[in-house]
């Protein structure tokens, strides 16, 4: 009985791990296209006006930006706890990474194509595809670094590999 009680919290807390990285990633991702956005470097990056046209509202687009948000915090967020403890590395950046391509290739294969803008985004030009690969591994990135952090308690980096630089934790998956 106490194993499953065990279990069950141990699972609680991965999954509101999963949540806190999928929310921080998610702030970043936001930052990230928000800042594109005001200097106007890379037109092709619009997720939220995307996800608005595939949902039917493609002049609302704070509908898209509500289901980016809310897919990124809590889809992804509650999917990575899941997926990351089967991915077949140990090194959470790398997980972080390969999170983050799936989703850029899920997107480029469905959410793309049902947008209108063919698979890969082709009709949205070159760059795209690019571009939301970066972002897409970014968002990885932090989703792992806020998750393991997490699971570890919040301790710092430091503490948990026993005080050496580039050490790893073997407890978080």
């Amino acid at each position: 009985m106490k194993a499953i009680a065990s279990r069950s919290a141990a699972t609680i807390t991965r999954v509101r791990s999963g949540i806190l990285g999928g929310f921080a990633a998610t702030c970043v991702a936001s930052v990230i296209m928000l800042m594109n956005h005001a200097i106007g470097k890379i037109p092709d990056l619009h997720i939220p006006q995307t996800l608005s046209v595939m949902l039917g509202e493609p002049d609302h687009i704070m509908v898209g930006g509500i289901t980016f948000f809310i897919t990124g915090t809590f889809l992804f967020g509650i999917l990575y706890p899941l997926i990351a403890p089967r991915l077949p590395v140990r090194s959470n950046p790398i997980k972080g990474l390969l999170f983050g391509f799936a989703i850029w290739l899920a997107m480029m294969l469905l959410v793309m194509p049902l947008a209108g803008a063919g698979f890969f985004a082709i009709n949205r030009g070159a760059i795209s595809p690019a571009v939301t690969l970066v972002l897409t591994l970014v968002y990885g990135m932090v989703l792992a670094a806020v998750y393991a952090w997490d699971v570890a308690g919040g301790e710092p980096l430091a503490k948990r590999s026993g005080g050496k630089p580039g050490g790893h934790s073997h407890a978080v998956s």
